[in-house]
């Protein structure tokens, strides 16, 4: 819901009272990505078919401008990069998608795959680039069977589909993660070895180790020969011709090999442990089987997470995880990722390929090894120069998730704010960027004021809560209400535990350790009022009537209206008794959940910008798994019920109204946002489109768009006036 006045403000939530920004139903208007969602479309061919943003970039059905760019964005969910032997094209797999860029224009060719919402769970490019291979899972009346489908990537169009065969119930590889280089054969991954035939699915070898189990596997460039480490860190080398063993080698009382690569020219096989704590890369010569030499990673490096090297065999490169320096708006340890790279012949110390604030995850070098491309954790790409360590295309729009929006009070602008703590302007119409400042001190969390556009809202944590050595929190929290364009703080407030927004914008209201709401002025910083409030367990403040005099509360199942002025509360009624909300239903020990006894719970909470009306979305579940959303609008003064909408669910955590309290939004939890219109009974809209889950949503001042914000780095704007 939002901040209990009793205990310390959890890390990026606050609360306030939502400003300007903030009959039958239509059917449901099922918007799909065309260019993303569509197996096999080239976008050209999309591009003639549905609208554009400001660099051509295809446009989600129901959107109107994009902030942001889709160019070499891969989407939430990547897992490998691959070049195409010719050096011009970026295959990127991973999330249920599979895409090839144009590495001199950053446009998207092909694009296979459905994201999140595919059942495809392994995503493989043939190594001379010209036959893609998607693994989906299907669950049928005998159980589940791996399906491989085939698809022509000169133009995305599918050529075949059979079932992988398994070999037994004993099999513990289920899924192929890898090719080999002629192409022919598929290696599944775990605890064994098993072989497919990429031609049509049939087991090849079914190879199991004779003690302990396998731990990481990589093909010889000449396809005669799989090299397995297992987690003694032996290496074994299998004939795959015959599938039998043909030689051992390794190093004795060293942990099991979590990762490893061969050298092109098959000379060279590196190997890591895989435990997260720092290590030596060891180099074998694969023809005598012995340890030619080490590689030492940083110091502060925690677990290598890929190994590769460049095409000539001559430099081999690591990505690992290094962690940041302490910081103290942190619970936990943050880390990034760095490129290391190590001349093969020469000595154990390594260099930085890239920045140190990049955080390619995954990454791939060119055929002549000029470039390397990187991919992070939410699917942006880069690629960089391998000699300077520069980046041969800068990013265009937020080089990461977008974490708030908000549309400019004359609905022609729009503001972002980024995971990179940055202030975007963007055109509304067009979607092209105007102004980006990075103005915000380091370390703060951000969010937009209701009412005041402009200005934001930056919390910074104050001093870490340590009980019995386990930090558990923070105290004395601090927040700013800052002028981006500037960079100019308009007030500072230290030791509250939470603050909230007045409707208009012009006062802020801050709650301290003992209760107390203290009401200022923004413009000129000064404390105008104080009201001692209640001091529950559990109370939660909703936010302010639309003049500023009122203050909804709620106590577990008791919502109340309380006067500013006096502190005296002036009405208050009760969800369970009005039927909002049910009582929890005892359970038996077997029972858990949506799968015991009917039940229902919160979801989120909503007020109107007038403040006269109050929206509950609850959870409802049944016996059998059926699970639904009602989302109920009531008189918050007294808890008349005005208006019941029921949906099927999809979970969400924010619910938000349009400033003329006709509409209510939510971001859900299938990177869908839905719209209800207040007097419908389902989703008037059902806008999809985003690569990511949907972090924040706002409506314009005339409620005829929403724009709604990405982990994907993008936003889109919505058209509501259809």
């Amino acid at each position: 819901l939002a901040l209990a006045l009793s205990g310390a403000a959890a890390f990026g939530v606050w609360q306030f009272a939502p400003g300007a920004d903030g009959g039958a139903a239509s059917p449901i208007t099922r918007v799909q990505p065309p260019d993303l969602s569509v197996k096999g479309t080239v976008a050209k061919q999309a591009q003639k078919r549905v609208a554009a943003d400001s660099i051509e970039d295809p446009l989600p059905k129901g959107a109107v401008a994009r902030l942001g760019t889709t160019s070499l964005r891969h989407g939430v969910g990547g897992t490998a990069l691959r070049f195409t032997p010719d050096g011009k094209y970026l295959d990127s797999l991973g999330g249920g998608w599979l895409r090839r860029w144009d590495v001199d224009t950053g446009r998207t060719l092909i694009n296979l795959g459905d994201g999140p919402r595919s059942n495809s769970k392994r995503q493989l490019v043939s190594p001379d680039g010209k036959v893609a291979y998607m693994v989906r899972q299907i669950e049928s009346p005998k159980g589940t069977k791996w399906v491989c489908v085939i698809y022509d990537m000169e133009n995305g169009k599918e050529r075949q589909t059979y079932d992988l065969k398994l070999p037994d119930k004993e099999a513990t590889s289920s899924v192929p993660i890898m090719i080999s280089p002629d192409g022919k054969l598929f290696a599944g991954y775990g605890s064994d070895v098993l072989l497919w035939n990429t031609a049509d699915g049939t087991v090849a070898h079914h190879i199991k180790p004779e003690i302990g189990e396998f731990t990481a596997r990589a093909f010889a460039p000449d396809s005669k020969t799989i090299l397995v480490g297992d987690d003694a860190h032996a290496i074994h080398v299998f004939d795959l011709a015959a599938g039998k063993e043909q030689r051992t080698f390794g190093v004795a009382d060293v942990k099991g090999v979590g990762n490893m690569a061969i050298s092109p020219d098959g000379k060279w096989l590196v190997t890591v442990h895989g435990k997260a704590t720092p290590d030596i890369l060891r180099l074998w010569d694969v023809a005598k089987g012995i340890e030619e030499r080490s590689f030492e990673l940083p110091k502060d490096c925690s677990k290598v997470e890929s190994l590769f090297f460049t095409p000539d065999s001559r430099t081999l490169l690591a990505t690992s995880w290094v962690k940041e320096p302490p910081r103290a708006d942190r619970l936990n340890t943050d880390y990034r990722i760095q490129i290391v790279a190590w001349d093969v012949d020469a000595g154990p110390n390594g260099r930085l390929v890239v920045p140190d604030n990049m955080r390619g995850r995954y990454a791939a070098v060119n055929t002549d090894g000029t470039v390397l491309a990187t991919m992070d954790g939410i699917g942006i790409i880069r690629l960089w120069d391998m000699k300077t360590g520069k980046e041969r295309r800068p990013l265009e729009g937020s080089p990461t998730e977008l974490a708030d929006v908000r549309f400019n009070a004359d609905g022609k602008t729009i503001y972002t704010i980024g995971g990179d703590k940055v202030f975007r302007e963007w055109d509304a119409l067009t979607g092209r960027l105007l102004k980006s400042l990075d103005t915000a001190p380091k370390g703060h969390w951000q969010r937009f004021v209701p009412g005041r556009s402009a200005l934001v809202l930056a919390k910074l944590i104050g001093k870490r809560k340590v009980i019995e050595k386990k930090v558990i929190g923070f105290t004395n929290d601090q927040w700013s209400i800052l002028d981006p364009m500037s960079g100019k703080v308009l007030l500072d407030l230290k030791d509250f535990t939470a603050v909230f927004v007045l409707p208009n914008g012009q006062r802020i209201g801050a709650y301290d350790d003992d209760g107390g709401l203290n009401i200022y002025e923004l413009e000129t910083a000064k404390l105008i009022q104080r009201v001692k409030m209640p001091v529950k367990d559990g109370l939660v403040v909703h936010g302010f009537t639309a003049d500023g005099q009122s203050l909804i509360l709620q106590n577990n199942d008791i919502v109340s209206v309380m006067d500013v002025q006096t502190g005296k509360e002036k009405s208050s009624w009760n969800l369970v008794r009005n039927k909002i909300i049910e009582a929890p239903a005892k359970k038996s020990k077997k029972q858990d959940g949506p799968k015991g006894p009917p039940g229902s719970k919160f979801e989120a909470v909503a007020l109107s910008p007038d403040g006269a009306k109050i929206a509950f979305a609850v959870l409802h579940w049944q016996p059998k798994d059926t699970s639904f959303i009602r989302i109920s609008v009531l008189d918050p003064a007294t808890g008349k019920l005005l208006d019941q909408i029921d949906d099927e669910y999809s979970n969400f955590d924010k619910l938000t109204f349009s400033p003329d309290g006709k509409l209510l939004a939510a971001p859900c939890g299938d990177w869908t946002a839905r719209v209800w219109e207040v007097g419908g009974d389902k989703a008037k809209w059902r806008f999809e489109g985003h690569l990511g889950g949907i972090t924040a949503l706002a409506f314009s001042p005339d409620s005829k768009r929403l724009a709604t914000t990405s982990t994907d780095s993008t936003a889109l704007v919505w058209d509501l006036a259809k």
